[in-house]
């Protein structure tokens, strides 16, 4: 292909539920390679000095009340925020789920999407926390892997994949998730952010979008 789409996605990202769906659903309509890069949320905040919504009020009742409404719009799987995400969120670490997630990756890609939208969907449609030890266990349980890898995805060579994925990120100039860099040959890297990037993205690519247009009329 002639083109490559470095995703970068965080599991406690609300933002990053959306467009992950998004970008699944469309990947086959967009001619180019998409590589989905896991990355710490928390990561690109300090190294840009970035704060995530739930740190600032107005920010937050945005996102908590449109959450729901992009979903419908694009026709995804609903996203809705937990009552104590607002106050816990910031504390979070994903570091763990992030590990197992890139290792999955690599050993198990078959499993890898599947894995993901498990991790996803606890926190914005179960409304329980991803991040804990046990919640990963549950997570591989539910998705059939052996909780053995938890242990495997903590070797230097995986950690080593997630630091380089911030970095890189951080290159592209990222401050937080979703963010897409588009790579074509000849061309300089463009770089998208959020959710409502994903239309200059497509208009960009020349993906169609009678099917996303006729989704407005269900709002």
């Amino acid at each position: 292909m002639a083109a490559v789409v470095d995703f970068y996605f965080d599991i406690i990202s609300p933002y990053a539920c959306i467009g992950y769906q998004i970008m699944r659903e469309y990947e086959q309509y967009m001619n180019v390679e998409v590589n989905y890069r896991p990355v710490s949320m928390a990561a690109l905040f300090k190294v840009t000095q970035n704060k995530g919504p739930a740190l600032i009020p107005r920010k937050y009742y945005y996102l908590k009340d449109k959450a729901p409404i992009i979903c419908k719009y694009w026709n995804v799987e609903r996203v809705t925020l937990p009552e104590w995400f607002e106050e816990t969120s910031p504390t979070i670490s994903s570091a763990l789920p992030l590990r197992v997630i890139s290792y999955i990756q690599q050993y198990y890609p078959e499993d890898f999407d599947k894995t993901t939208r498990t991790f996803f969907s606890r926190m914005f449609t179960e409304h329980k926390t991803n991040h804990e030890v046990s919640d990963v266990e549950q997570v591989l349980n539910e998705v059939g892997i052996p909780t053995e890898i938890m242990e495997l995805a903590q070797c230097e060579g995986n950690r080593k994949i997630l630091r380089d994925n911030v970095i890189e990120a951080s290159q592209n100039n990222a401050f937080g998730v979703p963010y897409l860099v588009l790579k074509q040959i000849g061309k300089e890297n463009e770089v998208f952010f959020g959710v409502e990037s994903f239309p200059l993205l497509f208009h960009e690519l020349g993906v169609p979008q009678v099917k996303h247009k006729a989704n407005w009329a269900k709002l």
